[in-house]
């Protein structure tokens, strides 16, 4: 059993909203949380549409890089986003 945590985000570069798909795994996502490239987290909204899927609202944000942190019960993993 492999277990790393596939995670993927899309569209990236993104525009308006970005999604958060966990791929086949036994656990759900317990948290995602945003930061900027410094590491300072940054709140917007982020809306849970079901255990394996969640929409990140990036309207809002500057243009530039992000980092989106996921974490299930055992696992973690960083994604980079990108701003356009």
């Amino acid at each position: 059993m492999d277990s790393s945590l596939i995670v993927s985000v899309y569209p990236n570069p993104t525009s308006e909203v970005a999604y958060v798909l966990l791929g086949e795994s036994q656990d759900e996502i317990e948290k995602i949380q945003l930061t900027d490239a410094k590491g300072f987290e940054i709140v917007i909204p982020i809306e849970k549409i079901n255990a394996l899927n969640w929409r990140v609202q990036t309207k809002a944000l500057a243009p530039g890089l992000y980092l989106i942190h996921v974490k299930t019960s055992r696992q973690s993993e960083v994604i980079r986003l990108i701003k356009k």
